[in-house]
């Protein structure tokens, strides 16, 4: 091998942080599950929502999903959503890597309080359309 084929090879992490990589590898994968788990459920209740608008129709009832909304669309949005996710996530885990090998790594807090935020408001509007419809 010759020393520029060397330079470029990629240095093994340091001992003391093998598990911190391990750990950003773990919240990684966890962030791949939930954006996996979101995009099947969408894919679920998009097929649904279509076949029991089909239903509907054959038994001469207007051909919408009887959900009070297109419920088609917000299964595609979830998908969007899951694969928003995913790029995020492999964003986010290549930041963590750079931060830990360099030693500069600090979490975004405001990230987990927007996220936690837009997670309730997606909640409380799933509450909200429960509720209505009942």
């Amino acid at each position: 091998m010759t020393d520029a084929s060397e330079a470029r090879k990629e240095q093994p992490a340091h001992p003391r942080r093998v598990s911190e990589h391990m750990a950003n590898e773990r919240t990684y994968l966890a962030w791949l599950r939930t954006s996996v788990a979101l995009m099947s459920f969408g894919l679920v209740l998009n097929r649904f929502a279509a076949e029991l608008a089909a239903v509907r129709r054959l038994a001469g009832q207007p051909g919408r999903s009887g959900l009070g909304f297109p419920a088609e669309h917000v299964g595609v949005g979830m998908v969007v959503a899951g694969m928003i996710l995913i790029f995020g996530a492999a964003i986010r885990y290549a930041q963590v890597r750079r931060g830990i090998d360099t030693g500069e790594y600090r979490p975004l807090v405001r990230a987990v309080w927007i996220i936690a935020l837009a997670v309730l408001v997606g909640g409380a509007t799933c509450l909200v359309w429960i509720y209505r419809r009942g």
